[in-house]
């Protein structure tokens, strides 16, 4: 079972996963929450997932794909070790950005501009 929990400010929609992605109703919910969301920057924090198969890395790719598309910053924010394991298996960490930091929504501002300096640190050189 996977459960979602949507946070946001008014550039970005935090969405804190529990549990497992995996094909069927967990992946496609994911999906769907996702895209629907209208932020300058889309953050899932997978720290709490303890599964993800092939269709989950699928959904994490498309949702990627999907905001980049739409100008969107997205990034996986503290994927738990069984997702880190198969995302650095299947080289998708070269596509998509992670991160490891505390975010708090309530912060406001100080969140969005440090997911924004996270996402472009490379870019400057």
């Amino acid at each position: 079972m996977l459960k979602v929990e949507v946070s946001r400010t008014e550039n970005m929609a935090l969405l804190r996963c529990t549990g497992r992605i995996v094909a069927g109703k967990e992946a496609e919910s994911l999906e769907r929450i996702a895209l629907k969301q209208d932020a300058s920057q889309l953050v899932l924090d997978l720290s709490a997932i303890t599964s993800i198969d092939a269709r989950g890395l699928g959904v994490l790719t498309s949702i990627c794909l999907q905001a980049r598309e739409q100008k969107v910053d997205f990034v996986l924010l503290n994927p738990s070790a069984a997702v880190l394991s198969l995302i650095s298996l299947m080289k998708l960490d070269t596509a998509i950005p992670v991160i490891y930091e505390t975010i708090d929504v309530a912060g406001g501002r100080a969140s969005e501009e440090l997911i924004h300096q996270k996402l472009y640190a490379g870019c400057a050189s």
